[in-house]
């Protein structure tokens, strides 16, 4: 999801795959110390896993920062560096920072409005993804286990929503 929002800014021009981002990340989260090679991270490190994020991995998932902007802050200041591929969350941590630096929208609210909004997703279909996504990992899960979890009917997810986002490749 974070990618393809990426990719839709950059089509739109409101990012560059190579421009360096690391500047505006520091500005925006008003970091003080950040360390010299943040200033060339650009877009296409970040989703690509090759921007040197891989140090600060440990701050992720309640390890250390309590929110994905302590998160990139404590980033910036200690753990890019490196080369070549390295898979990291931190580098997609900062790229939901960069979506809101460069539109002034929580991240959010950018998602919905350049992806889920156009799909054409209703209430049904976010709550059986964020079930999915939230509450069970990103599955598997069965369907009788989703239509508990969002009192929903078993048939309803079975014949209208599963097929749907089947076809959208969400499931």
């Amino acid at each position: 999801i974070t990618a393809i929002t990426t990719l839709r800014l950059v089509e739109q021009g409101v990012l560059a795959l190579d421009e360096p981002v690391g500047l505006q990340l520091i500005d925006h989260l008003g970091v003080q110390d950040a360390d010299p090679d943040a200033a060339s991270i650009t877009v296409r490190g970040l989703l690509s896993h090759t921007a040197g994020m891989g140090k600060g991995q440990d701050l992720m998932f309640g390890n250390g920062a309590p929110s994905y902007a302590d998160a990139a802050r404590q980033a910036l200041t200690s753990s890019v560096g490196g080369g070549g591929y390295n898979y990291s969350n931190l580098g997609y941590v900062l790229l939901t920072v960069l979506i809101e630096a460069a539109t002034g929208k929580a991240y959010e609210r950018v998602v919905h409005e350049e992806l889920l909004d156009p799909l054409g997703l209703d209430d049904v279909d976010r709550r059986v993804l964020r079930t999915i996504i939230e509450k069970y990992n990103g599955g598997p899960v069965g369907l009788n286990t989703i239509a508990a979890s969002i009192s929903e009917e078993q048939d309803t997810i079975m014949d209208v929503v599963e097929p749907y986002l089947l076809q959208l490749g969400f499931l």
